[in-house]
Parts: structure tokens; sequence; C-alpha cells
């Protein structure tokens, strides 16, 4: 798709050639608005840009001084200026990113980027909240000409008015916190129906609240399987012809190109953050949030999530990952390879030195992005973002569960997908990651130079989620327990980099693990307090497309079946 061209408001900055085509390479190219309702191509192909120009010198220099939203506005307009007015897609993602996203060290070179302080408290939020919005504005008529008159103002649920705009029907597979961002974003929005697919006993029992509590143009269907299932049935919608033209079917999953854009913008503001932090440049950019070590409490005052507290970086302590080999390393998948508790516990206890030799760094060093991975949407954000910024000392690790296709690919032993596996670590439980392939065919062998891979047991992350809370008073989801066990080990041989690891969800959402682990309860967040007590309503189904025809209606008029 024609992301962005020449545009008129943009001065003498040169303005890239981004084409957006399919990823199985069908003829002819697409706009960023028409693969936004399409979802994937006509030929069953996601789509991916043909090019990724790099940000003007001018727009980098200008990041430093912006906020976390201003920030974002500078990435959008670069991919989009020549499709949405400034004025629309300044309105858009103010509305769409109205909480912070702070950068926090947790110890000496080792930073938490917390994308969890969104309405659904997952970092799905940024993605589907920037794509209901756009959404909205594209359908409600909103100017693509730059010099067209400015929008009346974003509404969540008033932008879809148009007598002539044909409703949307948003399919959805997730394997946890998916689900609740898009339910969340899309809720009340005229014009558009929602259909969460998630695995019966798969997820979390808050995750499933905000699913299955909204009601109203959001139906939650509770699949008899695996997220591999909803996402085979979601896929199969989008390749029949007849549901494509009774529906007008689309996804707000990571497979969504209007999804998968707006996660460049987040790993933009932390690099800039990075440079601020290490130049001595004081608080982050428009950020009212403390470092972890500014705001320590005691864990009867707070519960001590990662949002709210921390220790002092240079008290010494023990990390989890001393022992770990990553699978690039080794050629052996977690589920070959994990470690009993016990062992677990004692490489905890011989690799205190760790966290002692994590020194801060210079500006300009070797930066070292660790992405707890399933479906593999952001990474591949991360990717194109660094491609976009020009960020060579900049390296990813790719930190998954037992689900280790990845490692494995990474490590020589070829792509194989194969049926997931249940873990603590759930939104990860992802055995064909869909957005993999748009990283093959984006970057192709080349992505080794850039990206490692590292696969992590139960126990291990346990023991990192208890470690961590133990010597810093940090509490964490197991997910990104996971990434903070691929950042450390990646650290270990890479003496003098920094690193930050994506904090992808508020460890509340996972209390049931979370909780024992540490000894003591967490402060639930409002977003998650008022959905546990509400009644739930969801459709349960066998992974069969019959069944999924019958749940969207197909034999009548479109329509959805309610939940009894």
């Amino acid at each position: 798709m024609e992301l962005i061209s020449t545009g008129e408001g943009r001065g003498d900055r040169p303005a890239p050639d981004l084409d957006t085509v399919s990823r199985r390479g069908a003829s002819g190219t697409w706009s960023f608005t028409e693969a936004l309702f399409l979802g994937q191509a006509p030929d069953g192909g996601l789509f991916v840009p043909a090019s990724i120009p790099p940000l003007p010198e001018e727009d980098r220099a200008a990041l430093a001084s912006l906020t976390f939203p201003e920030r974002a506005f500078v990435v959008a307009r670069h991919f989009l200026a020549d499709e949405v007015a400034d004025e629309v897609l300044r309105a858009v993602v103010h509305d769409a990113l109205n909480f912070p996203v702070p950068l926090r060290e947790i110890e000496p070179g080792v930073h938490l980027l917390e994308l969890f302080h969104g309405p659904t408290h997952s970092f799905k939020d940024v993605g589907a909240r920037f794509m209901a919005r756009m959404m909205s504005a594209v359908r409600a008529g909103e100017p693509t000409d730059p010099a067209g008159p400015s929008p009346m103002g974003l509404s969540p649920t008033g932008l879809m008015a148009r007598s002539d705009a044909r409703p949307v029907t948003i399919l959805t597979a997730t394997s946890g916190d998916t689900g609740g961002a898009v339910a969340h974003a899309f809720h009340g929005v005229s014009g558009v129906r929602v259909l969460v697919f998630f695995p019966i006993g798969k997820i979390s029992a808050r995750q499933e609240a905000q699913i299955t509590t909204l009601g109203g143009n959001v139906t939650a269907v509770a699949v008899r399987g695996t997220f591999d299932d909803c996402q085979r049935l979601v896929r199969q919608a989008f390749a029949d012809p007849s549901l494509n033209a009774r529906l007008s079917l689309t996804s707000a999953n990571s497979i969504n190109i209007g999804r998968l854009l707006p996660q460049t913008f987040y790993y933009v503001h932390a690099w800039v953050e990075l440079e601020r932090m290490a130049r001595g440049s004081g608080r982050a950019g428009g950020e009212s949030g403390r470092t972890a070590s500014e705001s320590r409490r005691t864990a009867p005052e707070s519960g001590r999530t990662a949002s709210e507290s921390g220790r002092a970086a240079s008290e010494s302590g023990r990390t989890a990952s001393e022992s770990r080999r990553t699978a690039s390393e080794s050629g052996r998948s977690a589920s070959e390879s994990g470690r009993a508790a016990s062992g677990t516990e004692r490489a905890v206890s011989r690799s205190g030195r760790l966290a002692r030799e994590f020194a801060p760094a210079a500006p300009g060093s070797e930066l070292v992005v660790s992405v707890p991975s399933g479906n593999f949407g952001n990474l591949t954000a991360g990717l194109i973002a660094r491609r976009m910024l020009g960020m060579s000392r900049a390296r990813f690790v790719a930190a998954t569960n037992v689900n280790s296709v990845v490692p494995e690919y990474l490590a020589g032993r070829g792509f194989h997908p194969r049926p997931s596996v249940a873990t603590i670590s759930s939104a990860m439980d992802v055995g064909d990651p869909s957005n993999f392939r748009r990283i093959r065919h984006l970057f192709g062998a080349g992505v080794r130079e850039v990206l490692s891979a590292s696969a992590w047991s139960d126990d291990e992350t346990r023991a990192c989620i208890r470690d961590l809370w133990e010597r810093r008073g940090i509490a964490i989801d197991p997910h990104t327990a996971v990434g903070l066990l691929g950042l450390r080990r990646e650290l270990e041989r890479r003496p003098g980099a920094r690193g930050v690891v994506l904090a992808t969800a508020h460890p509340a959402k996972f209390a049931e693990t979370v909780e024992p682990l540490i000894g003591e309860s967490l402060p639930v967040p409002p977003g998650i307090a008022r959905v546990m007590e509400r009644p739930r309503r969801a459709i349960e189904m066998v992974p069969e497309m019959d069944a999924l025809r019958k749940v969207l209606g197909e034999a009548g008029e479109a329509r959805f079946v309610k939940a009894t």
C-alpha cells in the first residue's frame, strides 16, 4: 500500500516512497487506508511495506523535546502525510495515546519500558486505540488532503455516522491481551461490529473478564481449542469470499498493518528517552512519572508494581540468567533443555554479580531491546522502527516461552510451526507466529545480524519474577519476565551495552501466577477492577468453519448471535 508520497505541508523534506505490498507478491499496491479495512491482501498474504524510508533529520532532531504523543505524531506523519491531514492525524494520536509510557531503570543499564498504563493495562492498547480512531476518522469522511478543513474533533463513538458507510465486521483472535484491547478500543463505535475469539481456559480470569463483560457491538467467542485454532478460523473467514461480501470483514490483530504500524511509536520514544538519560538530560520528555529508583515504596504501602516501585540500582543481588543458554547458541528449544525448579533456584543464587556488572552506558553505546514474543507483531514493529531511525547499534532479542519455533529457526534448524504448548506466559503461546513471515520477507536472512532469540521454561520465568521482587521490590508479569531473562542473557555477552525490556502487561492481570511467587497481594488497577464484577457473556463454539458461519449468522441476514 502506498503509505506516503510527496505531500503538501512537508516543505523541502524528502518524501519517502513507501508502498505496501502483499507478502505473497500479488501485483499492485494498496494505500494504508485500503489495507486498514482489508486486514490482509486479497491473495491471503500479509501487507508489508515495500521499503522503509529513513525519518528526516529535522524530524529526528525535534524528538528530544517532545512528549510521547507528539513523538508518535511525528512518526505517524512520516508514514501517512499524503493520506491523512495533519489535523486529523494529530487528533487521532492524541486521543488514542492519552496515557503515559514511562521508561524506568530497574538496575544499572537495564530499563523497563512500561506499556501497561492504558485502559486495559496491556501494550496492545497503543495499536488498538490508534487503529479504532483511525478507522473512525477515515469512515467519517475526514479530509485526506493536508490542505482540507480541520476535523470537528474526535470521539470514539461518533465518527462513523455517515449513512453510506458500510458496517465493518472485525474478527480478532486473541491469546490474551489483544482481545481486551480491541474490544475496549471499538466498544460503542457505531458502524463496527467486533467478534473476539479466545481459547477457553487458556487466558487469565482477568483477561477473560475484559473481553466478555462489554456486550453491545462486542461479542466474545469462546473456542474449544488453542490460540492457533482461533487464528486459523480468522484466516479461513478472510479467505471465504461469501463471508467477506456479506460482512466487510477485517482484522484488528497485528496481521492488520493498522494495528502494527503504531507499535513503532514506543520504540522511537524509548530510544529518545535512553539518549536523554545517558546524556543526563533529566526527566523524560513530557513524562510525569519517576524512575523506579526514585519511587521506591514498601510492599504494604502499594504492592510495589513495576510502575510504582523499585529500590536503588546500586543494590546488589541476583539475576536469574547467568547460566542460561540462548536457543541460537545451543540449538535446543527450552522444552528440550528446561531445568527443574531447584536447578533454576541454584542458577539464581549463582548470578548475583551480574546486576553489579551492568554499569550505566555512555551515549551511543550498543543497545539491546528484548521483546517478549508470541505472534511477533511487536518485534516486527521494532525492526521497522530500527531501520526508519537508522539505529545501527541497536539489536533485538526475541524472548519466547517453550513455544520456541523462532529460536529454533534462528539456530539454523528451519521454520517448523506446530501446535502451541500452554504456559504461564499464555499470551505468547503461539506455535505458528504469523508475523515472523513478515520479518523474513522484510529483512531476509540478514535478520540474524540484528536478532537473537532465547526460549525459557515456566520454572525459569517464576524464578525471575521472584528474584526481581526480592532484590528490587518490583513485580512483573510472566511475559515481561521472559523478556527480562532474554535481555540479561544477551547483556552478559555484550559488556557495556544498554538494555530495554518491553513490559507488556500489568502484573495484576496475572495475579494467580505472580502473587504466590512474591507472597503479597497486588493492588488491582481501576481498569481491571471495574470489569471483574460485571456478568460475563460469551458464545462457546468448536473450532470449525461451519460453527463460525453459524455464529456470524451467514445463513440469514448478517447479524450477531447473542450469548444466553
